[in-house]
């Protein structure tokens, strides 16, 4: 009868297999690393996009410069630091022409948005821009024009 060699793994076979399964375990860990990098800024571009949207939505919505000033303060998330303008000349009364620059940073992407109140000419105007942490431009609605009428 023959013996048969049954000695176990060998030192260089384990080795091996450890090499292999080293490799494969970076391949995969930096896959998924970056299908997690690619999801994220796909999350941020959408809450922008949405941001954007809600914030034409008030425009829409709103009546008069006042009441768009409340609304968007009521868009979820909303955080927009307002510089408003009020170009008042003296054959006109307070309310013929207003604009607002509003800006908010958040959450890797920024909004800029104008709001003009054209009272004498009965038009409201809106231009937005949303742009990302490295400044590309991901939305951008420029003259949306409504019609408005004296509040």
């Amino acid at each position: 009868m023959k013996k048969l060699n049954n000695r176990g793994v060998s030192m260089a076979e384990c080795i091996i297999a450890m090499a292999i399964v080293v490799a494969v375990s970076a391949a995969a860990i930096s896959m998924i690393s970056h299908f997690a990098s690619a999801s994220a800024k796909m999350l941020i571009r959408n809450r922008a996009v949405t941001m954007a949207e809600s914030t034409i939505e008030c425009f829409k919505f709103a009546g008069d410069y006042k009441e768009f000033n409340r609304t968007i303060y009521m868009i979820q998330d909303a955080e927009y630091d307002c510089k408003l303008y009020d170009e008042t000349k003296d054959e006109f009364d307070e309310y013929t022409y207003q604009y607002a620059y509003y800006y908010m940073q958040t959450y890797g992407y920024s909004v800029g948005l104008r709001v003009t109140y054209d009272y004498a000419n009965g038009k409201a105007r809106m231009d937005i821009s949303v742009s990302d942490e490295n400044y590309d431009e991901i939305y951008t609605l420029d003259n949306y024009v409504k019609a408005v009428s004296r509040p």
